[in-house]
């Protein structure tokens, strides 16, 4: 029996725990080979080894499952950041940028998600967690501005420039496999190094 459908056996026959975290997971397991088009809360019940009828009780339509998705990705990416907070601030920023990058890259399909328009008034708690993730940013510039290693201004417009960079470089590598790149994919980190070398040389005091 593979893999998958251990997990769908096991979801069918044991429905208590977090089920609307479950499909949620799942359907992110979905998006790599369905991407969002092909994506439905049918083929997630199928997928989650629920009934027809078990995701509707979570999500109220497509848009809401691609909320929860966002705010799933949001999550996880505030999780990896974080875990950088606790080493000397040259390394904390520097890991963190990569990270940013590297989440993008290997997560393209997630990432496509968090970053699609999403009815903000509709799906409030996952705005708050997106702004959540990229305060982690804008925290570790404020950091580095107490510690001395940040020049006096507004962490929040620096942090906007640096994500901006990290951000257009997390695209180029999602996209790798439909775009000519200037430079291949196992050397994104090098091409992010040298990058945030000519930042910091900016932000510096």
């Amino acid at each position: 029996m593979s893999i998958l459908a251990t997990k769908q056996k096991t979801r069918a026959t044991y429905h208590h725990g977090d089920l609307r975290r479950e499909l949620i997971e799942a359907a992110v397991e979905m998006l790599p080979e369905s991407g969002m088009s092909g994506l439905s809360l049918r083929k997630l019940a199928v997928q989650a080894g629920v009934s027809h009828n078990a995701p509707y009780m979570h999500f109220s339509n497509k848009d809401a499952l691609l909320a929860a998705i966002a705010q799933y990705g949001f999550q996880e990416l505030r999780a990896r950041l974080t875990e950088k907070l606790q080493e000397a601030w040259r390394d904390r920023f520097i890991s963190g940028c990569q990270t940013y990058v590297a989440f993008g890259a290997s997560q393209p399909e997630l990432f496509q998600v968090m970053f699609m328009e999403h009815d903000a008034a509709k799906f409030p708690e996952m705005v708050e967690d997106s702004l959540a993730a990229l305060q982690t940013l804008t925290d570790i510039i404020a950091v580095g501005q107490s510690e001395g290693f940040v020049r006096d201004g507004d962490a929040h417009e620096f942090a906007t420039l640096v994500w901006s960079l990290l951000h257009g470089i997390a695209v180029l590598n999602a996209n790798r496999q439909q775009a000519p790149l200037p430079y291949r994919q196992e050397e994104a980190s090098e091409q992010v190094a040298t990058f945030l070398d000519e930042i910091l040389k900016g932000l510096g005091v």
